[in-house]
């Protein structure tokens, strides 16, 4: 998990560079011809491909941990014969991002130049960089900071649209994940998807009730050293092999919380408040070796996705139907409650000519059935490890069972579902992964590996240089 701070740095410069001040952060999508780096498919009813088409601009595959030779291409198949079915538009190019390399960047570059003059693709289906899986943190996302992409107004308001919606039960979508993708000019972005950090104990072994008033410093301050074991989601070096997805770094963003006021464009932490947080963390770890947490009761951590009861306590890697009662412990930001966070969602862009279009292929996308079950969610979606759960408000009971591993029905008990919507009820804010959480978990492993050098280097410049450049990303 070990960083090289002056690569990182260099990407993230570049990505900079990249940023008109005063414009939208940059968009990245991908163009219809082969040799600017992208993958098109298409359908019509002659079989081509033609200027008239929707565009839609899928990327998906850099962010996707592991995908077992699936592709959204055959995703995006099936999808369109629903969309055919029901009467929507059937004249659809989708234009997909690659995954990495001078393909993507390319295909990063000629979409940010169709849509800086008022062009570039009708809607967009995007997953979230940064933050959750730290394997994806040093790939340039479509959308650096979906949030000043929205302050912008790079996307449609979609008020209008929703209230006349065929598909989407707007009033059983998640209202809290939902709101973060408004802005004061209305819904510009719809989540798909969101996720958040839960540490699960057997009910037997661990019984606690904690409040959207507990505190990332009562985790810590835990006298029993349950929360403050909760909170610890390094492994020791015995783990490492099984735990390899667990780590301080993706934490970063759900400790501080608020992380920026956009309209304002400033940070909504100090330097001095990253530095005692990333300290923190570190120390957790140290404790944690010393076997500070060798008596607590068997747990793991996870981010909420699909199968989030289906681990085995011995190897969260091992697949099972479900474990039993489990206590739910969320990881507690600062000022109390917790961060959930966005992990993809659909936009439509301003400029479209084929509104009404694109947004039948949004609402279908969250209509129950789709989140529920469709291959475009339980191979890309809710799939992968640690990527997220529908926005569906009830998904995961019996009642909605979600298609997940291999399994049709999933679901968690009736139990466990409660546990679950308690520990969901202390969600206080939700963002959109994007570019400073990139930043924050990039920082962290900047300064673990200068620790994992000289157990005594000073951690001050490190995050002083990577400040800096939240700041420049904020303002820009």
């Amino acid at each position: 998990m070990k960083r090289k701070l002056s690569v990182l740095l260099a990407a993230l410069l570049c990505t900079l560079s990249l940023v008109s001040c005063g414009a939208p952060p940059p968009p990245a999508g991908i163009t219809e011809s082969d040799d600017s780096g992208g993958k098109t498919s298409g359908s019509s009813s002659s079989g081509a491909v033609d200027k008239d088409a929707l565009r839609v601009c899928v990327d998906l595959e850099y962010r996707a941990g592991y995908t077992e030779g699936k592709t959204p291409e055959n995703a995006f198949y099936n999808l369109m014969n629903t969309v055919k079915s029901l009467g929507g538009p059937e004249n659809v190019s989708f234009e997909y991002l690659p995954r990495e390399g001078t393909e993507r960047e390319t295909a990063l570059d000629r979409v940010r130049t169709e849509i800086m003059s008022g062009g570039g693709p009708d809607m967009f289906i995007i997953a979230c960089n940064g933050g959750i899986d730290y394997m994806a943190a040093d790939v340039e996302a479509l959308f650096r900071v979906p949030e000043k992409a929205m302050e912008a107004g790079l996307f449609l308001p979609l008020d209008d649209y929703i209230q006349n919606a065929q598909f989407m039960e707007w009033n059983k979508l998640n209202e809290t994940v939902m709101a973060a993708g408004r802005t004061e000019q209305g819904q510009m972005l719809l989540p798909m998807t969101y996720t958040f950090p839960l540490t699960m104990f057997r009910e037997s072994d661990v019984t606690l009730t904690t409040t959207a008033e507990t505190t990332w410093q009562d985790m810590l301050n835990d006298k029993t050293n349950v929360l403050t074991a909760a909170a610890d989601w390094i492994p020791t070096m015995k783990e490492q092999e099984n735990f390899e997805n667990q780590c301080g770094g993706p934490l970063l963003p759900y400790i501080l919380g608020d992380l920026a006021d956009y309209s304002s464009e400033k940070l909504l932490f100090t330097e001095d408040e990253l530095l005692q947080r990333i300290t923190d963390v570190i120390e957790l770890d140290v404790r944690n070796k010393n076997g500070e947490f060798e008596n607590i009761s068997p747990y793991y951590h996870w981010f909420a996705c699909g199968g989030l009861t289906g681990s085995d306590f011995a190897d969260p890697h091992v697949k099972v139907r479900d474990q039993g009662p489990i206590t739910m412990v969320p990881l507690y930001s600062d000022d109390g409650g917790m961060t959930a966070a966005v992990t993809s969602y659909v936009a439509i862009n301003r400029s479209t000519k084929h509104a009404d279009e694109a947004f039948f292929l949004a609402d279908l996308l969250l209509r129950k059935e789709t989140q529920l079950s469709s291959a475009l969610y339980s191979e890309w979606l809710v799939y992968n490890d640690s990527v997220g759960i529908p926005v569906y408000a009830d998904a995961m009971q019996d009642t909605s069972p979600v298609t997940w591993h291999g399994m049709t029905d999933w679901h968690m008990s009736a139990e466990n579902y409660e546990n679950f919507s308690a520990a969901r009820s202390q969600i206080t804010r939700v963002r959109f992964q994007g570019g400073l959480e990139e930043a924050l978990v990039n920082c962290y492993y900047a300064c673990s590996d200068a620790r994992y050098q000289d157990p005594n280097a000073d951690l001050a410049p490190i995050i002083a240089e990577w400040y800096k450049t939240m700041e420049q990303w904020v303002q820009e």
